[in-house]
């Protein structure tokens, strides 16, 4: 038969596991100038994405969206955790899903910037929109706020 834990072992148990939860849902380190670098490469992407369209002939456009991404995509990837726990996110399905309704928002401002200036509108409008999204997100990320 196997023996039970005492009392004491079980508290002790309890408070590792309480400590190991409260630090996966804890703030991840971020530095203070990622956000808004993140943010800004994101839309500068997306603008020069829409200014590459515009100007076909112009290579450099599409080589500074391409070197925006990339970077956001490095900034982005430098904030997730390598391995150990991942809380899942907090609060009803409901709580959750509004949350991340705003996600939207920014695609559908890039539909009407598209009824109005066409791709070029659409992918300015939706990458301003997104940038801020992202700097608004990472912040609330860095602040240990469920984003």
């Amino acid at each position: 038969m196997e023996k039970l834990p005492t009392p004491d072992e079980a508290n002790s148990a309890l408070t590792v596991a309480g400590s190991a939860s409260s630090t996966a849902r804890g703030p991840r380190p971020m530095p203070s100038w990622l956000p808004p670098a993140a943010g800004l490469l994101l839309a500068g992407g997306f603008v020069n994405f829409g200014l590459a369209y515009k100007y076909r002939d112009e290579p450099a456009f599409l080589v500074a969206a391409a070197i925006c991404l990339v970077l956001f995509l490095l900034a982005i990837a430098s904030t997730v955790r390598a391995g150990g726990v991942v809380p899942a996110p907090a609060g009803t399905t409901r709580e959750r899903t509004l949350r991340q309704l705003p996600a939207l928002l920014p695609f559908i401002a890039g539909g009407f910037g598209a009824l109005f200036a066409g791709v070029v509108g659409c992918l300015a409008v939706a990458g301003i929109g997104l940038g801020v999204l992202a700097w608004f997100q990472l912040v609330r990320l860095r602040n240990g706020i469920a984003a």
